[in-house]
């Protein structure tokens, strides 16, 4: 069974922002029995970590090093993690009988401009050989839980036994990220890229998206609604301009016009290559 501690992360040695702090307190209503711990330089041994964790430490990038610790912090001593900007609406009680669970992440615009299903997937939903992740399609990895010593845990963490942050070009390894890796590991257990509930191996339940989600998808039946700040993600020129567009009417109503003449699913694949 999965205890009640609700784990978070915070790298860096500098204080935990005002607008996270008022997340955290948040959450000390919503779950009163619940035990806090929050994981940072004086209770991760980083020297111990792979190398992978140690590099993304050393070039700042924290949020790289909380998705290794976040895994080791459940496998360890089992739990629930969140991001310091999830919003918790109800108790996670439900859920705490399973060895692990999430949410599916499932980003239909991107999986349609992309041609995911056509280009990427077999014929049962399961990723080609060839195709290294499933871009648009993975799991929820700021808002899940997991028993002591699971076993698809272990295999989460093993993943980086073998991996560098820093590559031989300077650039760094970030583009396959906590959730395709969740979804890497779970192929094993029986994982397939589609939308809805899916009961795998290993007592690994991944809940449909509105369960534990992003602000876009949140719902009634929501538990945990993470509202993704990403202050680690350099968005690209045409990102921001993406963004920026979606806060207002017009910007809506020039996408429907961009998808009538077929510009829309062009920019789309631009945006989202990566």
């Amino acid at each position: 069974m999965i205890p009640k501690i609700i784990h978070y992360c915070w790298f860096g040695k500098h204080p935990i922002p005002e607008q996270f702090v008022m997340y955290i307190n948040q959450w000390k209503k919503i779950l009163p029995h619940y035990e806090l711990k929050e994981w940072n330089e004086s209770n991760f041994e980083l020297s111990k970590a792979p190398l992978y964790v140690r590099e993304a430490y050393e070039c700042k990038k924290f949020a790289f090093v909380s998705d290794y610790v976040r895994l080791y912090a459940l496998y360890s001593e089992g739990g629930i993690y969140l991001d310091t900007d999830v919003i918790v609406k109800k108790s996670f009680d439900n859920y705490l009988n399973n060895g692990f669970f999430s949410s599916i992440e499932y980003h239909k615009d991107m999986v349609k401009s992309l041609g995911i299903i056509k280009n990427d997937l077999n014929k049962d939903y399961t990723r080609k050989e060839y195709v290294e992740h499933i871009r648009g399609i993975g799991i929820q990895s700021a808002i899940f839980g997991g028993e002591k010593g699971n076993e698809f845990l272990k295999c989460c963490l093993d993943f980086y036994n073998d991996k560098v942050f820093i590559m031989q070009d300077g650039s760094y390894y970030d583009k396959v990220i906590l959730p395709d890796i969740l979804a890497l590991c779970a192929e094993k257990y029986g994982f397939k890229y589609i939308e809805g509930q899916q009961s795998l191996g290993a007592n690994v339940n991944i809940y449909p998206q509105e369960i534990f989600t992003g602000i876009k998808n949140a719902t009634d039946n929501s538990v945990a609604i993470h509202c993704a700040h990403n202050s680690w993600r350099n968005k690209s020129f045409l990102q921001k301009t993406s963004i920026f567009l979606s806060q207002y009417s017009w910007g809506n109503k020039l996408k429907k016009f961009l998808d009538i003449i077929g510009v829309r699913s062009f920019i789309k694949r631009i945006v989202w290559f990566k």
